[in-house]
């Protein structure tokens, strides 16, 4: 089933996305971004590599051809190493244009016959790490509010949507073991173990430290540090 809530939140955070790229300077784009390795272009990059992918996936399946997300890993990290170092006006266009395809192939998704929608596409050809077609919404929504954070430009966590922050715990609890409690909302997730551990914090905070990024700040654990959170 196509996540409608997603579908509806993702334009607001593709235009947030524009926005900051459209006022970052072009100096910028070759220094460090939060990621390890990557430049604030790799980030852009992968975010445009991605868009792309997407709406080829929604279009394959629709027209009844194979599909996948990337030709393979190795292609994947090389496009995004060969596009990182394109100039930022080129970038700015080339998402603008990916964003607007992809956007008008997850706008059919609701219309689309059921064995569209539940279609199941790896990431790379052979492998069973994939995703199913009416996850795309939330999956896009993950990677532009993510990776507006790993940009690193001033754009942080705690403005993301409650709902987004509520839905990327949700998805993402499983990766520790501990039960999550929610400060600024009536919701608690507990893990499979029952852990007598209760990790504490705000949503946008327990969703940031669950994608890995950051030490916990604004968390706290009964009993003693926070545990490990798992590789995503």
């Amino acid at each position: 089933m196509t996540d409608l809530d997603a579908l509806r939140r993702l334009p607001g955070a593709e235009s947030a996305l524009a926005d900051v790229l459209a006022a970052l300077p072009d100096a910028a784009w070759s220094e460090p971004s939060a990621l390890p390795g990557w430049t604030r272009g790799h980030v852009v990059a992968h975010l445009v590599l991605n868009a792309e992918g997407m709406a080829a996936a929604v279009t394959a399946v629709r027209e009844g051809r194979p599909a996948t997300l990337y030709a393979s890993q190795e292609a994947r990290d090389g496009d995004i190493e060969g596009t990182a170092t394109a100039d930022p006006t080129v970038l700015r266009d080339r998402l603008r244009t990916a964003t607007t395809v992809l956007a008008a192939a997850l706008a059919s998704l609701p219309d689309q016959p059921p064995e569209v929608d539940t279609a199941f596409v790896p990431r790379v050809p052979g492998s069973d790490r994939g995703f199913v077609i009416g996850e795309l919404p939330w999956m896009r929504e993950r990677e532009v509010r993510i990776h507006l954070v790993d940009l690193d430009v001033g754009h942080g966590h705690r403005a993301w949507p409650a709902t987004f922050s509520e839905q990327l715990v949700t998805s993402l609890a499983v990766r520790v073991d501990a039960t999550l409690s929610a400060s600024d909302a009536d919701r608690t997730w507990h893990d499979a173990q029952d852990t007598a551990t209760v990790v504490t914090g705000s949503l946008a905070d327990l969703a940031w430290w669950l994608t890995g990024r950051g030490a916990g700040g604004g968390l706290s654990a009964d009993g003693g540090p926070l545990p490990h959170v798992a590789p995503w």
